[in-house]
C-alpha cells in the first residue's frame, strides 16, 4: 500500500463515524415523525389512513435503525483491523500517533502535547514515519 492508500484506509473510521451520525439523525427524525402521528385510542380504524401512516412510520424507524446498526458493525470491523495493524508498528511513538489521530480523532496540537514534541514535527515528520510503519 502507498502512503496515500494507507491514509485513506485509516480515514475510513472518521467517514463511518460521520455516516453513523447522519443515519442516527434520520432515525431520530423518523421517531419524531412517528410520535407526531395521532393515534386512535379505541384501536379501531378511523378511515383517515392514520394506521397506515403509523405502520409506514414504524417501517421507517426500523429501516433507519438497521442502517445505523450496519454502519456500526462495519466501523467495528475496520476499527479492529486498524488497531491490530497499529499494534504491529515497531515504534511506540508511531503507535500512539496513529491511535490518537485515526482512532480518537485528536488534533495535531493535542497529539503533539501528548507526545511532548512540537506540532510541526508531529504533523510533518512523525506522521510520515508512522504511515510508513503502518502495514
Amino acid at each position: 500500500m502507498t502512503i496515500t492508500e494507507k491514509k485513506q484506509y485509516l480515514l475510513q473510521l472518521k467517514s463511518l463515524e460521520n455516516q453513523i451520525k447522519e443515519a442516527d439523525e434520520k432515525r431520530i427524525e423518523a421517531i419524531s415523525a412517528l410520535n407526531s402521528t395521532a393515534i386512535n385510542y379505541s384501536g379501531l380504524p378511523t378511515g383517515n389512513g392514520k394506521h397506515n401512516r403509523i405502520e409506514m412510520g414504524i417501517e421507517k424507524v426500523q429501516e433507519a435503525q438497521e442502517k445505523v446498526n450496519q454502519l456500526i458493525d462495519q466501523k467495528t470491523i475496520i476499527k479492529n483491523d486498524i488497531l491490530l495493524r497499529i499494534k504491529q508498528c515497531p515504534t511506540k511513538e508511531c503507535r500512539v500517533l496513529l491511535r490518537c489521530k485515526y482512532i480518537k480523532f485528536m488534533t495535531w496540537a493535542a497529539i503533539a502535547k501528548k507526545l511532548g514534541i512540537s506540532k510541526e514535527h508531529t504533523r510533518k515528520y512523525l506522521h510520515l514515519k508512522a504511515l510508513k510503519e503502518f502495514k
